[in-house]
């Protein structure tokens, strides 16, 4: 990780995500799993566009122009820097994560791999077949 990279990492790690995601922020998906190659790359310049018009803003990864972010609100949302605002917003951060896995699904990545990245990203909760990820 970059001395540049340090600052987000740190912002998020106080917002108490999953370490992984610090991971995914810097260094981009294919760090934590290769189906994450594409819909969670590490922040964009664009995404950080987006901060400088709303402050509160905690980018947590990027998808081409698209970015998801963690609200000071305590919300979590999908924004388009070529939009005015969010395209999405998630009371919190599991519907994030839901968002995320459901294109992932849609891209035809393997179950397996979904209950993977699910238990990374939602350590504690149960990923199907019966098995809780701590």
């Amino acid at each position: 990780m970059s001395a540049i990279d340090e600052p987000l990492a740190a912002t998020i790690r106080e917002l108490e995500l999953p370490p992984v995601i610090a991971t995914i922020a810097t260094e981009g998906g294919t760090a934590v799993h290769p189906a994450l190659r594409y819909r969670a790359q590490s922040v964009h310049p664009a995404a950080w566009s987006l901060v400088e018009r709303s402050p509160g803003l905690v980018p947590l990864w990027s998808c081409g122009i698209d970015s998801a972010f963690a609200d000071e609100d305590g919300t979590f949302l999908m924004w388009s820097a070529e939009e005015a605002g969010p395209s999405s917003r998630f009371p919190d951060y599991a519907g994030l994560v839901r968002s995320l896995l459901t294109d992932l699904r849609e891209d035809d990545e393997d179950e397996d791999d979904l209950r993977v990245i699910a238990g990374l990203l939602l350590p504690g909760r149960k990923t199907g077949r019966g098995q809780t990820r701590r």
